[in-house]
């Protein structure tokens, strides 16, 4: 992803108080760091979406929604987008 696509993207995050720009020795480079909201906000967030996919996966099979995991990997491999994978 390169530094303007990043920027942006982090904007909306920090702008809600889940992440803050963190003071590095070289001022050339910028880094962000997770607040407590945002810890809180993760902690709440990661049962929710592991309990969605339980249920997609309940709906689905194991079987089926893993051809459906590699076939969007294979639709992934056409583009510069992050591997699909499972939250277990």
């Amino acid at each position: 992803m390169d530094r303007t696509t990043l920027t942006r993207n982090l904007k909306p995050l920090e702008k809600a108080g889940f992440i803050t720009i963190a003071k590095l020795p070289d001022r050339r480079t910028k880094g962000y760091v997770l607040t407590e909201k945002g810890r809180q906000t993760i902690e709440k967030g990661v049962p929710l979406w592991k309990r969605a996919q339980q249920q997609i996966v309940g709906q689905m099979g194991e079987e089926r929604y893993n051809r459906l995991l590699t076939e969007l990997n294979v639709v992934r491999s056409f583009s510069n987008t992050p591997k699909v994978v499972p939250i277990k």
